[in-house]
């Protein structure tokens, strides 16, 4: 009988072994889902101010020239 596969647990403060139930699970728990969910909003928000905010100054150089 072959082993249960395992992985761990995305959140950073979480970090504990688990098995999968489904394909693609890459958190334990629906807190650590949750927390998961919060920093990838975050990151995918401060990447878009950022790009924002570079076409801006492009704008701005382009008006300057």
């Amino acid at each position: 009988m072959a082993k249960l596969p395992r992985r761990k647990c995305a959140n950073k403060e979480c970090r504990q072994w688990f098995h999968p139930i489904r394909e693609g699970q890459i958190v334990c728990s629906y807190q650590c889902a949750s927390a998961v969910g919060k920093e990838q909003t975050r990151k995918s928000r401060e990447a878009a101010q950022r790009k924002a905010q570079s076409l801006q100054r492009a704008a701005e150089k382009k008006e300057r020239a």
